[in-house]
């Protein structure tokens, strides 16, 4: 790493750390993405959950600009992010799927070719996240939440492979897959939905605003809810 680099590293720390996180976030915006791309992964398995969501948030803000100004450069930055979910990258890849669901969020091009990598996360064909640790889990679920109250209809006809996610040990698992049902309006769930309406298990929702506190009985209801709505 350069002396430059160093230091824009510093300042990005600095930035990410900031009382004033809307001024932190333009300053992290006037930065060249592509370097900033490059570091921001360091600080989305950051132990402090202030630092984590705002390094998510500024990754989907470098991303979409990289998306508008050289879309092979952001394809470059999201496939290393999809590599550290991947079980031979020797990481662990905390961060990663919140990140690329934030840039899904905010880019059209990103959500066309990785949309749909998000719901992959979470098959049992694809990247095996339904073996991670739970924490892992609710962050793929995140993204596909993100992801899917952003861009109506882009994840909708995937949404049945996370109907096995309601019987997840964690209630938090249970209580995000559920959302993230009703938000793709996923009518095969309703079933299964409606017997997680007796479950009152209170749990906590880690989100960029910070911990929300709910019940799996809450976003089960809000699911059908949604799902009803739309028929």
């Amino acid at each position: 790493m350069t002396a430059t680099e160093r230091h824009m590293r510093g300042d990005l720390a600095v930035l990410l750390e900031s009382s004033n996180w809307a001024g932190a976030r333009a300053g992290i915006r006037a930065l060249p993405a592509e370097p900033v791309a490059n570091m921001l992964p360091a600080f989305l398995c950051s132990a402090d959950p202030r630092v984590r969501w705002r390094a998510v948030q500024a990754m989907g803000d470098t991303l979409e600009r990289m998306g508008d100004a050289d879309m092979e450069s952001a394809r470059r930055v999201l496939r290393r992010l999809l590599w550290s979910l991947n079980d031979e990258s020797g990481g662990i890849g905390w961060g990663s799927a919140e990140a690329m669901g934030e840039a899904v969020a905010r880019h059209g091009g990103i959500a066309r070719e990785f949309g749909p990598i998000l719901m992959a996360l979470l098959r049992e064909d694809g990247y095996h996240l339904q073996y991670a640790p739970a924490a892992m889990q609710q962050g793929a679920l995140w993204a596909v939440c993100r992801a899917a109250a952003a861009r109506p209809g882009l994840l909708d006809d995937q949404a049945e492979y996370l109907v096995e996610y309601l019987d997840a040990p964690d209630p938090a698992t249970r209580a995000l897959a559920a959302r993230a049902l009703g938000l793709l309006r996923c009518s095969i769930a309703k079933p299964r939905l409606s017997t997680l309406i007796h479950d009152k298990t209170q749990v906590v929702v880690d989100s960029p605003s910070g911990p929300q506190s709910t019940t799996v009985s809450r976003e089960a209801l809000s699911a059908l809810d949604a799902i009803n709505a739309s028929q």
